[in-house]
């Protein structure tokens, strides 16, 4: 382990004495944008590892390239399951850049992703060598808080943290607010609320190209400018009304231009202050609260809220207007720290699996602390939490696929030239396995057949696409999500990929409800039965069996169908004071409630 990484995940859980926070609920910084997620539920028994604990208790460090090193570090105590991976960034190395970027290069798209776009692709698609979900998003591609791509920028911050990456290539960490000013050609002033985001009542905000769709605004009215260049924080910027303030036109901002659309007051005041031809001056202002200046600042993305400060842990959540579920409760984590020499520390934690069960916020904190940090923040997490390299998934979503995400902080770097060999999975595709039931995996040399050696093995970056589990960095898959997908591994400049499908493990949950009978009839009802395996997929074709007191059902047995559902009609002894019913099936029995 380099010594730069201070700690195993042992360490941070043995030593780590959690805090509480009162915090406060989320408030949402302006109408339309939606609020924090919450998720809550039993950690599982875990299973799948017992066989796996040898493979997945050291920690894996893999150089990418000069400057890029990925981390893996994995916990397989039963009662504190984590799978941690990190990319571990020196912007000083020659040829290593920092950027952010849209999921499909826009704020908002006519499609049912609404602008949102999977880290993998996004990775694979902007050439990047790798990346990490960024900030929060409603299910839009709006990021919530502060973006800058390419040096313009498309969304205000929040008052919240966010990472900036300087035009030297510094990585800095901030918290930051916005005001936005417009000024007429009489001198007159209104505040501009915001970018490219959903419009509140009586404000005033900016769209531009970058935010893809029309406007959506249905009221007030709308304004076509014409932009004497990109937009750019803490810079003036001229422009030309090329419209008479009027009806929302339902058109994008055009090339060159934006849009400014106001409502209520801010429209009163759009309609008497600028007519077509008028020439007028846009200021948007960004304020960090430690008063450094982010002017030279050309990449950003948003996140929050803070977890480390001058080396210490420091949790500002209710601050940030953040609900103490979001805090106190354990769910995937995406954080971002900066070490004492300037390297970016890029941390995913996966969680609501039975390989990983996630991190409160402090326990995040302690272990980006672990890590060698001494500034960091958190990033969205939840099912958003993704790490990619060129492509592949080399954490375990918790949604077993990824979740289109509103954007990314991505990593480029020449990749670190890598012994090329004629090599090949050493297991036949498909591979068939059970849910949960891990297994390593191997490459051989394809003439020979035989094993690889320790050097070319250690190089090997390993990862899934399809959604169907999570393999570690020595090759040992646990198949989670039933379904059809591929292990991938990335051996020189050869891509190798093993087509895996994955179906039902063993029964481990039984449930059953009593539900109204669909006749009405107050003497009938319904008892409604699941069977899942550990990880949550359906079991199907597994036999049931029905005891009841004080009811007769109508059959005595029932088989689980595709979705591992089965069902009983019962009619119930009136006479009876306290019915009951028991379901049995492989080997599990639960009370029907």
């Amino acid at each position: 382990m380099n010594s730069r990484y201070t700690g195993t995940l042992g360490a941070v859980f043995r030593d780590f004495n959690p805090e509480t926070s009162q915090v406060s609920g989320l408030k949402s910084r302006y109408t339309g944008r939606s609020k924090s997620r919450i998720w809550s539920a039993a950690l599982l028994v875990i299973l799948v590892l017992s066989l796996a604990a040898p493979s997945l208790g050291l920690p894996q460090e893999k150089t990418l390239a000069d400057g890029v090193t990925l981390i893996q570090d994995i916990n397989t105590d039963p009662q504190a399951p984590i799978v941690v991976t990190v990319l571990r960034v020196d912007p000083k190395k020659t040829g290593v850049k920092l950027a952010a970027a849209l999921g499909q290069d826009r704020i908002i798209a006519n499609d049912a992703t609404n602008g949102r776009e999977v880290l993998s692709t996004m990775v694979a698609r902007k050439g990047a060598l790798a990346g990490v979900n960024a900030d929060y998003f409603p299910w839009t591609g709006d990021p919530l808080g502060l973006a800058i791509v390419g040096g313009e920028l498309v969304s205000e911050p929040a008052d919240r943290v966010a990472v900036g990456i300087t035009a030297a290539g510094e990585v800095i960490l901030d918290r930051l607010s916005f005001l936005g000013a417009i000024t007429a050609p009489s001198g007159a002033t209104s505040p501009l609320s915001g970018v490219n985001r959903q419009r509140g009542q009586n404000e005033l905000v900016l769209f531009t190209p970058a935010f893809g769709a029309a406007t959506g605004a249905k009221d007030g009215i709308e304004l076509v400018l014409t932009l004497d260049g990109p937009v750019r924080a803490n810079k003036d910027l001229a422009a030309v009304a090329a419209s008479d303030p009027g009806p929302p036109a339902g058109s994008p901002a055009p090339g060159g231009g934006a849009i400014l659309s106001a409502h209520g007051s801010a429209a009163d005041w759009l309609q008497g202050s600028l007519h077509s031809g008028d020439k007028l001056k846009l200021r948007l202002d960004m304020k960090a609260v430690s008063g450094r200046s982010w002017d030279n600042v050309v990449e950003a993305v948003g996140g929050g809220p803070w977890l480390l400060r001058s080396g210490e842990v420091s949790i500002d959540a209710a601050d940030e207007r953040f609900k103490p579920d979001m805090s106190l409760v354990r769910h995937p984590r995406t954080a971002a720290g900066i070490t004492p020499s300037g390297e970016l520390l890029l941390v995913t934690v996966d969680g609501r699996q039975t390989i990983s069960r996630g991190m409160t916020l402090s326990e995040l904190a302690a272990l980006m602390k672990a890590l060698g940090a001494v500034e960091a923040i958190n990033l969205d997490g939840g099912g958003s939490t993704s790490l990619s390299v060129t492509g592949l998934v080399v954490n375990s979503p918790s949604g077993g696929k990824e979740r289109p995400v509103a954007d990314a902080l991505l990593v480029y770097a020449p990749p670190t030239p890598r012994p090329t060999a004629s090599l090949k999975f050493a297991d036949a595709a498909p591979l068939v396995v059970p849910s949960g039931e891990g297994r390593m995996l191997s490459l051989v040399d394809e003439a020979a057949g035989q094993p690889l050696s320790d050097e070319l093995a250690a190089g090997i970056i390993w990862g899934t696409a399809g959604g169907i589990g999570f393999v570690n960095q020595k090759g040992w898959f646990v198949p989670i999500k039933v379904g059809t997908g591929s292990v991938i591994a990335l051996a020189g400049d050869r891509r190798l990929e093993l087509a895996v499908t994955v179906v039902p493990g063993r029964p481990a949950n039984l449930s059953a409800s009593i539900v109204p009978d669909p006749s009405g009839a107050p003497n009938r009802g319904q008892v409604a039965v699941t069977l899942t395996d550990a990880n949550g997929n359906a079991v199907p074709g597994k036999a049931v069996a029905i005891s009841a007191t004080g009811a007769v059902p109508d059959t005595a047995s029932a088989t689980t169908d595709g979705s591992g559902a089965a069902s009983f009609a019962v009619m119930w002894d009136s006479t009876s004071a306290a019915a009951s019913v028991t379901i049995s099936a492989a080997g599990l029995t639960t009370k029907a409630r």
